[in-house]
């Protein structure tokens, strides 16, 4: 009967197995099993706090490899912003001389030249930063996952700083619907077509303008349109005006570059530590 029950006493549990000793009063073998209860529940606690050290830490590394993919991708913006609108400004500053020469005499090849630089000075192109990583760790309440206190209250003014100069940047000149509105549509479209081109980027298309575009625009009686275009109320001012914020937002872009690149290295310097 004794060698039949061994078996059930191998499978009793452990709190069995403790009242067991405890009848008994096997005191040493009472508190062994406790030991083996409660370094069972220590483990057991380390384990899963060392797998959950492990998912932040992953979790922590994507969110810190995408943030640092969106900073480089608001530097080349910005960047390529500055070329696009510096070239915009020099077709701009070269309508604004025209007001400065006589209004007869011009060839035609020059008359569609100036309707070109006329056009082409009032081109914008919105900015839109690459935020979509920031914006999720606010919302998930992940900041602290990046870095420490002083490197989270540096991206938060990074990016409410752009915020307020992206209204800058995507102003829609008064210049640009008055001139639009004196040349054709189709005049418009071979224009755009000959001297600007989309190229896809990583995010999204980016914009090239050609400096010094010729464009043929012998279709239309381009000596009226530019005639049209200058004798137009208002047009020189609102050009000067645009041309002002061109020189701003040229400057400003070149700043946000500079910015991007110094946040990027604060990123790559809190991952360091």
């Amino acid at each position: 009967m004794k060698a039949a029950l061994r078996p059930n006493a191998r499978r009793m549990t452990i709190p069995g197995r403790v009242m067991t000793k405890v009848r008994q009063q096997d005191w040493f073998a009472v508190v062994v099993e406790l030991l083996v209860v409660v370094l069972g529940i220590f483990i057991g606690l380390q384990v899963t706090d060392w797998n959950e050290g492990r998912k932040q830490a992953r979790l922590a590394d994507g969110y810190r490899q995408s943030l640092l993919a969106d900073l480089e991708a608001d530097r080349d913006s910005a960047l390529q912003r500055a070329t696009y609108f510096t070239t915009v400004g020099d077709y701009g500053r070269k309508a604004l001389a025209y007001f400065e020469r006589p209004p007869t005499g011009i060839l035609p090849a020059d008359a569609s030249a100036m309707v070109t630089a006329f056009m082409l000075a009032s081109s914008v192109w919105e900015y839109r930063q690459p935020r979509a990583t920031f914006d999720d760790l606010k919302a998930t309440g992940n900041l602290a996952l990046i870095g420490g206190l002083q490197l989270r209250v540096e991206l938060s003014g990074y990016y409410v700083s752009t915020d307020e100069m992206s209204v800058q940047w995507n102003i829609v000149p008064d210049y640009r619907r008055h001139v639009r509105s004196l040349i054709p549509p189709d005049a418009q479209n071979a224009i755009m077509a000959a001297c600007e081109q989309i190229v896809e980027g990583p995010v999204t298309g980016i914009l090239r303008m050609q400096r010094d575009c010729r464009v043929d625009l012998s279709r239309w009686d381009v000596a009226a349109i530019l005639k049209g275009i200058t004798e137009s109320p208002g047009m020189r001012q609102d050009l000067t005006y645009w041309l002002s914020q061109q020189d701003l937002v040229v400057r400003l872009f070149g700043s946000q570059a500079k910015a991007a690149t110094r946040m990027r290295a604060r990123v790559e310097q809190e991952r360091v530590r």
